[in-house]
């Protein structure tokens, strides 16, 4: 239970930062990209960090297992 209330703050924790990051961009974020490109590349790493709590830990711990094929056909 201690690991799953870790993985909950971490979680949360991160969804702040997003949020914090996102009110950082005083203009919409199609405008961002060209005139405000360090705030919008925080939101970036941000999107990416909560991306690997999901991917990673979250997968850990329900006992989730994603295998990957191609659709080439062999």
């Amino acid at each position: 239970m201690i690991r799953n209330q870790e993985l909950n703050d971490a979680i949360k924790n991160k969804i702040n930062e997003i949020y914090t990051a996102i009110d950082t961009i005083p203009v919409s974020l199609f405008e961002a990209i060209t005139t405000n490109s360090e705030q919008v590349a925080t939101l970036h790493m941000k999107l990416n960090e909560l991306g690997i709590l999901f991917s990673v830990d979250v997968r850990s711990i329900l006992s989730i297992i994603i295998t990957s094929t191609d659709n080439d056909g062999d």
